[in-house]
């Protein structure tokens, strides 16, 4: 291996702690450089060790907090800490943030995403979502999906079409469609005031959890129009849902 800068002349070498040290006539020592990437190897291994220590104190700690638990507490399992995660999650949060609201009820009041599917966009309407409604129908039935919570629901103009076609064969069936934009929510649920297995709501899906009850989340071309931050919160309350099926499985 040629070495930078060496000169070709006369070098002689030598051997100290396994580091071989090459000088040539113009003395030039290449043992500080072995020595200075050797002290930053045991630099860094020893952070590596810190922070391995840090996550076993904090595993220690963790599991002494756990053993404060009463154990008839503990002899109920995982549900009952479920349920009290959910409960304090439920607390936290808010119910509809009002900038997302009327950020989407004006994109849909000026019909930003063009007057196809009831001004949910191209994508929603019922020519584009015919494989759609047939692929859904086909999961519900062969998965045995009794309860499912659209989320947001937009205008509804497929789902209308899709519904009146599952009834057709799964009358116990249940469809709730959570939507932030209130005047989507009025007529949807005009259009279905007769109909008690299908209701419309208004609310938030970054800022509130999934309702409870439903055996799946269904959620189609939404996530994108959000902020990275309201991305995160959906999720995470998809993630603490009762649902069995839901986007994240």
């Amino acid at each position: 291996m040629l070495l930078p800068n060496a000169m070709t002349t006369t070098t002689t070498t030598t051997t100290t702690d396994n580091v071989v040290v090459i000088k040539d006539n113009g003395s030039r020592d290449y043992l500080a450089a072995a020595r200075t990437r050797a002290n930053t190897c045991n630099g860094a291994v020893q952070v590596l060790v810190v922070v391995m220590t840090a996550f076993v104190l904090a595993g220690v700690v963790a599991g002494k907090i756990l053993d404060r638990i009463p154990s008839d507490l503990q002899d109920r399992g995982e549900d009952l800490q479920a349920t009290r995660m959910m409960r304090e999650y439920r607390r936290m949060l808010k119910q509809v943030n009002p900038q997302t609201q009327a950020a989407f009820t004006n994109v849909y009041a000026g019909r930003h995403w063009g007057h196809d599917g009831g001004g949910s966009g191209a994508g929603s309407s019922l020519h584009f979502t015919g494989p759609l409604r047939a692929l859904l129908k086909r999961l519900v039935e062969s998965l045995g999906i009794k309860s499912l919570v659209d989320m947001p629901s937009g205008a509804a103009t497929w789902q209308d079409v899709f519904l009146q076609d599952l009834f057709k064969t799964k009358l116990d069936f249940k469809y709730r469609g959570v939507e932030i934009v209130k005047s989507l929510v009025d007529a949807a649920n005009a259009r279905w005031i007769h109909e008690p297995r299908v209701f419309f709501t208004v609310g938030d899906m970054a800022e509130e959890p999934v309702l409870s009850g439903y055996d799946a989340i269904f959620s189609r071309d939404a996530l994108q129009h959000n902020t990275y931050l309201d991305i995160i919160k959906t999720l995470r309350n998809w993630a603490h849902s009762d649902a069995i099926i839901n986007p994240l499985c």
